[in-house]
């Protein structure tokens, strides 16, 4: 039945993303394992027990096209926090700047958005600039709603 194949799909995808992670197999991990995954329906499952492993720094890195599925499958089930979290651990410096920046500012994910210019690309003006614009845009919209509601 799909429950007890989810649960062993789930086993799997633990134990060998263990295994990858412990000995440093990144190739095997985003490669075959994954388009395994990919092939056989269940690369919601691949991603979302990613999340454990990122968070205590067992892996710094989830390939792009990993990382892709992470993202559809967190905003699938509406926990994008879970993609911030996992970028405040990963190693920024190798990731695909413009897809994942363009996310975080689409959805004012804005933690991990300064991390990432921080750490990643030692820009430290362009974030504030960034939340900046946010915050005037958002006041200006809650002004001009207000307008509206007295004449209404």
């Amino acid at each position: 039945d799909a429950e007890s194949s989810s649960s062993h799909f789930r086993m799997i995808a633990g134990v060998v993303i263990e295994f990858c992670a412990v000995t440093k197999r990144l190739d095997l991990l985003y490669g075959p394992v994954f388009s395994a995954f990919l092939d056989a329906g269940q690369a919601h499952t691949f991603v979302d027990l990613l999340e454990p492993f990122v968070v205590t720094d067992r892996l710094r890195y989830i390939s792009p096209m990993a990382m892709n599925s992470f993202v559809e499958h967190c905003k699938l089930v509406g926990d994008l926090k879970k993609v911030e979290r996992c970028l405040l651990h990963m190693d920024v410096k190798i990731l695909d700047f413009d897809s994942v920046l363009r996310l975080l500012r689409a959805e004012k994910l804005y933690t991990a958005l300064l991390h990432i210019y921080n750490s990643g690309l030692d820009d430290f003006v362009t974030p504030l600039q960034m939340l900046f614009e946010d915050v005037f845009d958002g006041a200006e919209r809650s002004q001009d709603v207000g307008r509206f509601m007295r004449f209404a």
